[in-house]
């Protein structure tokens, strides 16, 4: 288990809103320390691509993947959030970026073109885009090549729930490492079990579990511990092409904590 992130009655609307309002410290500090928890997993191997999934719907799997793609972000990688999810795609909503032209746009699979700024300079966001095709066929014919393009950064993929989408398991593979989001108070132990059963016959690395809306448990608080982190001065902010030069220009890749 990477860890558990309580249940908030009034969730903040994006992953800037959580980690600035005192309000929400044992959430955002609970992000902090999957963020921790994953940069363990990160520093012992070569990860650049994890999808984020879940059983089925309404279990917070896009929450979590933008506010973890934030944390990240904030801690000093330089992450892209991809939606995956061409059924229903929110990441737009989480990291308030325009739902225009996304990932089943991607002409030869260079998604550059449609990677959009965030709030934070090292997180940008790729939609999901509008298509007539099946997302399976979209999967399978572009997000190949959309994460060739971005090999030099930590990607996060938000992708369908893992049993009611074909594609879930598709984006797994090419990902190679996923994350299981669960509710514990919606899922039982059978569905839990037949995704991972699917995850290792594809051959994908379960890096761990995140459970979401946990019941918060009855021992001391410590948000008197929390440190808010005031959203990002925009003035500052550089497009994803700027950033891309700067990297270029100083002949670095993704950027690391040891």
């Amino acid at each position: 288990m990477l860890g558990e992130i309580p249940a908030l009655r009034h969730f903040p609307q994006s992953p800037s809103e959580l980690f600035a309002d005192p309000a929400s410290a044992r959430v955002a500090e609970a992000y902090q320390r999957l963020v921790a928890n994953l940069e363990v997993t990160l520093s012992a191997g070569n990860i650049s691509t994890i999808a984020v999934t879940s059983s089925a719907s309404e279990e917070g799997k896009t929450t979590v993947t933008s506010c973890l793609a934030w944390a990240l972000a904030l801690l000093g990688h330089d992450v892209v959030a991809i939606d995956g999810d061409l059924r229903k795609p929110n990441i737009h909503k989480r990291l308030r970026i325009e739902p225009g032209k996304g990932l089943a746009n991607a002409a030869d699979g260079d998604a550059r073109p449609i990677e959009q700024s965030t709030e934070i300079d090292s997180l940008s966001a790729v939609p999901a885009g509008h298509t007539l095709l099946h997302p399976a066929q979209v999967v399978n014919q572009i997000l190949p090549g959309v994460l060739a393009r971005f090999a030099d950064r930590l990607v996060l993929i938000d992708t369908p729930p893992a049993l009611a989408a074909a594609e879930s398991t598709l984006i797994a593979m090419m990902a190679k490492n996923v994350i299981l989001v669960i509710d514990p108070r919606k899922r039982s132990m059978e569905e839990i079990d037949r995704v991972l059963h699917e995850f290792r016959r594809a051959d994908v690395n379960v890096l761990g579990a995140v459970i979401n809306r946990a019941k918060a448990g009855r021992g001391a608080s410590y948000d008197d511990y929390y440190v808010a982190i005031p959203p990002p001065v925009k003035a500052l902010r550089q497009s994803p092409r700027q950033r891309k030069d700067a990297r270029s220009a100083a002949g670095g890749g993704r950027r690391t904590v040891s």
